[in-house]
């Protein structure tokens, strides 16, 4: 406990002295750490490889390239984003200056997770160092990615600045002891059990907590979808990536009755044509975490559900192997329902389909649980893409899974038990700042209706006064020295006629 809390004074206090404000800071941490991504590559996909079974493509994609991209986006854009954002002002006010000041908040817990070890740490560091943050960093458990762990808590110290950036391994404890820490903003990613107790502990303090959580995320895929390109980016997403273990994942899926057949053994050949005959064989094939309980969790749901199994089944326990299963429970939806793949988040590479007549009977479904964090549909009905825009979730996307995440430009988080706040790109900067309104007031406006006594006429022009100027009398106001102030005085006087 003494060491976190030694290490949550010292960046806390590295904070206090200014130390992380200045944009040469900011710009010289993102730089390191595109660097120590960079330069320890293979080292980092040879960890991840050890703990998931990542092939290095895959975790090059995912654990290397995916941080870099981020990282070189907030460097070219930080000058950017960092200046205050100028705004309308109201005509009580006029003619002063309204803007909004992005300042970093202060210091930040990110919590990482063990799927994906590294980019869950990079993204959200990313994001606090371009507002501005000092950061204490807890891996993700390193029962479940003990490499992985190692790998960061070597490198982390002698890339970034260790007065300002710091980092802990361990596992519930370790989290338990940095949550008594008071911290000005806490990420961190996970289930939402873990939410909760994040969440708990920010309460005492009214810290702003992000959570990025998970749950089942759903698909529905119409009549007339592509179904080749749709079984190849599903059977991808939900049972290829990192062996199902991504939050994101496609969980469950809910497929159109006319074509159900069809799609299902267009599933079963992309699984081959990926993976092989036997994908325990494939070098692209990944394994579950190693801790015995999170593995027997998906081996119950593979015997609890073993007669709706149409492909896959298989496991190996010596080698925390589980083939890509598909599960068919017809037009069942009692059975479906009630399975034991249908009872929490997956989190592995099982699939459990459901036959529907539209989709209709799939939102109605989706409606009936916690909203997920990712909602895919595909489908070219325009009518039917209306339908699923109607429904809440954290991310939707139409005709693939998973690939938004590739793009920086969409904030990514959830919503209620999938999670709150937003990250990647420009929001996860403003998630990491506070947003501070300014207002830059003149003697040149004491409007006499705000003081008392007061008529009825007065009320009347304060009600006025509370509208927002137009665009140009902004612009003036913003170039008042350029045009003068007979300029502003006419354009004031015109626009309350």
């Amino acid at each position: 406990m003494s060491k976190i809390s030694s290490l949550a004074q010292k960046v806390t206090n590295a904070f206090k002295s200014g130390r992380t404000q200045p944009l040469e800071w900011r710009k010289s941490q993102l730089t390191a750490l595109r660097s120590l991504l960079v330069d320890n590559e293979t080292r980092i996909l040879n960890a991840v490889q050890a703990d998931l079974g990542k092939c290095h493509g895959e975790g090059w994609l995912v654990e290397t390239q995916t941080p870099i991209n981020s990282i070189d986006q907030s460097l070219a854009k930080i000058d950017k984003w960092v200046k205050p954002r100028v705004v309308h002002t109201d005509m009580m006010n006029f003619p002063a200056k309204s803007m909004i000041y992005p300042e970093p908040l202060g210091t930040a817990l990110i919590v990482g997770c063990w799927n994906y070890p590294i980019t869950l740490i990079a993204d959200p560091l990313v994001a606090a160092i371009t507002a501005g943050n000092s950061v204490v960093i807890k891996t993700g458990s390193e029962d479940h990615a003990k490499e992985s762990m190692k790998v960061l808590v070597d490198l982390i110290p002698k890339y970034m600045d260790p007065e300002a950036i710091g980092i802990v391994d361990g596992g519930y404890d370790v989290l338990q002891d940095c949550l008594k820490e008071r911290w000005d903003i806490v990420f961190a990613t996970g289930s939402p059990n873990l939410g909760r107790l994040v969440a708990e502990h920010c309460v005492p303090h009214l810290t702003k907590a992000i959570l990025e959580l998970g749950g089942k995320s759903p698909v529905y895929v119409g009549r007339n979808a592509k179904l080749d390109t749709a079984a190849k980016r599903i059977v991808w997403a939900s049972l290829g990536i990192n062996a199902g273990q991504t939050c994101i994942r496609p969980d469950h899926l809910f497929v159109d009755n006319t074509v159900a057949d069809e799609f299902i053994e267009h599933m079963k050949r992309e699984v081959v044509a990926m993976y092989g005959e036997n994908p325990k064989e494939s070098p692209e094939y990944g394994r579950i975490a190693k801790v015995k309980s999170f593995y027997n969790r998906l081996i119950d749901i593979l015997q609890k559900d073993s007669k709706y199994i149409v492909h896959g089944g298989d496991f190996d326990a010596s080698q925390f192997y589980i083939q890509p299963t598909i599960m068919d429970f017809g037009e069942d939806s009692v059975a479906y329902h009630k399975s034991a793949a249908m009872s929490d988040e997956i989190f592995g590479p099982i699939l459990p389909v459901l036959r529907v007549s539209n989709a209709d009977e799939a939102i109605e479904s989706i409606l009936t649980r916690e909203k997920p964090l990712a909602l895919y549909a595909y489908t070219n009905d325009e009518h039917v893409q209306e339908k699923f825009m109607k429904v809440s979730a954290g991310t939707l996307q139409f005709n693939d899974s998973i690939t938004f995440m590739m793009n920086h430009d969409l904030p990514f988080g959830g919503v209620g038990n999938s999670g709150c706040g937003k990250y990647h790109g420009e929001k996860g900067f403003e998630e990491f700042s506070h947003m501070k309104s300014v207002l830059v007031n003149t003697n040149l406006n004491d409007l006499p209706s705000r003081f008392a006594p007061q008529t009825s006429m007065d009320m009347t022009i304060l009600g006025a006064a509370h509208r927002h100027m137009p665009e140009a009398l902004v612009t003036a106001v913003n170039n008042l020295p350029a045009i003068g102030g007979v300029g502003v005085v006419a354009g004031l006087a015109y626009y309350c006629m």
